[in-house]
């Protein structure tokens, strides 16, 4: 993969980026990054162009696609504003497809096809495909998965009590979801799904310095690679546990790559999740959360025994390779748009974040031929 991304690469600079200059404007860093995005994400071969239309025919949608991807990659907060920005600069509206200012489509337009990826899962299959082609012979060693909360400006549903702490009290299990990890070791990965919440909810969370916060909206859930590039994501409510996620998670990235180890932070510490794994030929690293107070004493004798020994065991420098996924998080949040979300309902608001991984996950891959 990466001789093919270093004969791309000197493709786009010897041939592309000075075509580009003697036909428009200078070209800046920005639009250099748009480029060099869009022609490795090439998202214009899954939308298919329709001539058979009847009445007015509509704006084509491969150009408003590219569109989203640069407003990914630039971080622009509104559609608006996106598309104030490509009236203005006549470099990135002919990136975008459009010659003229008068074929630029209204915001209502943009919302229209926006909608459409969104029920066509457009990114989804984009990202999935793309996956595919770095690690189609390869390896990862490292495979970190962790959550993160992505607020939303949606009322919440209220919810609907069960009985499973009960269930689970008299089977003699720990919390309702040990015993819900355990019962997904039994099914596949539609009924999992099929049985995850995904709608607005509120959520709590404890922070890296341990302070506990809350929040109305959604999780996104991921699994990264030691280079943080994402291979599987999944949107779920806010009061959805982490440790529920870890399944179908591992079963879905299992899929799309070979994986070694699969590292977890202490949310994951269910004994059902281990297990499958192993099961599976994977290792598990995951933080130790002991619950009871014989557990809790032993853990801190072994860490000091660990500091008086001056001894790192091989599983506690592998389970330094999780902070890719922490990067991932912020950089996502931060630099491409995973925070200011201004859409609403759970489909829309993961074809956001998709876009916003399609563009992440390109910078990353571009990284690997430096």
């Amino acid at each position: 993969m990466i001789d093919r991304l270093s004969d791309f690469l000197n493709a786009i600079q010897l041939k592309l980026f000075p075509f580009l200059e003697e036909n428009l404007i200078t070209l800046l860093d920005s639009h250099r990054k748009c480029i060099t995005t869009l022609e490795l994400v090439k998202i214009e071969k899954f939308i298919p162009f329709n001539n058979g239309w009847r009445g007015r025919p509509p704006y084509q949608r491969a150009s408003i696609a590219r569109a989203f991807v640069i407003k990914a990659v630039l971080n622009i907060t509104t559609v608006a504003y996106l598309r104030d920005r490509i009236l203005a600069d006549i470099t990135l509206r002919r990136i975008c497809g459009w010659d003229s200012i008068r074929q630029v489509p209204s915001e209502s337009t943009f919302s229209r096809a926006f909608k459409e990826f969104a029920e066509n899962k457009l990114p989804e299959r984009v990202h999935e495909i793309l996956i595919k082609q770095v690690y189609e012979q390869s390896l990862v060693t490292h495979l970190s998965r962790d959550s993160t909360d992505i607020p939303a400006r949606e009322r919440p549903q209220k919810k609907i009590k069960n009985k499973d702490l009960k269930d689970c009290k008299k089977r003699g299990l720990k919390s309702k979801h040990d015993g819900k990890c355990e019962k997904q070791k039994t099914q596949n990965l539609e009924e999992i799904l099929s049985e995850i919440s995904t709608h607005c909810d509120f959520g709590s969370k404890k922070s890296s310095g341990g302070h506990r916060y809350s929040w109305i909206g959604y999780k996104f859930h991921v699994d990264v690679t030691e280079e943080s590039i994402p291979i599987t994501c999944k949107l779920t409510s806010a009061s959805v546990n982490d440790s529920l996620l870890a399944i179908p998670l591992s079963t879905i990235s299992s899929q799309k790559v070979n994986v070694l180890y699969e590292i977890m932070d202490k949310g994951y510490y269910v004994d059902a999740i281990s297990t499958f794994i192993e099961e599976k030929g994977r290792k598990s690293i995951i933080c130790k959360c002991p619950k009871t107070t014989k557990g809790k004493e032993a853990l801190e004798q072994e860490e000091l025994a660990k500091k008086v020994l001056n001894w790192a065991p091989a599983e506690d420098i592998r389970f330094k390779h999780r902070t890719s996924v922490e990067r991932f998080n912020s950089n996502l949040k931060d630099n491409f748009g995973g925070r200011g979300i201004r859409v609403r309902g759970s489909q829309k608001i993961f074809c956001h974040l998709m876009f916003s991984v399609l563009a992440l996950s390109a910078s990353y891959i571009l990284r690997l031929n430096c």
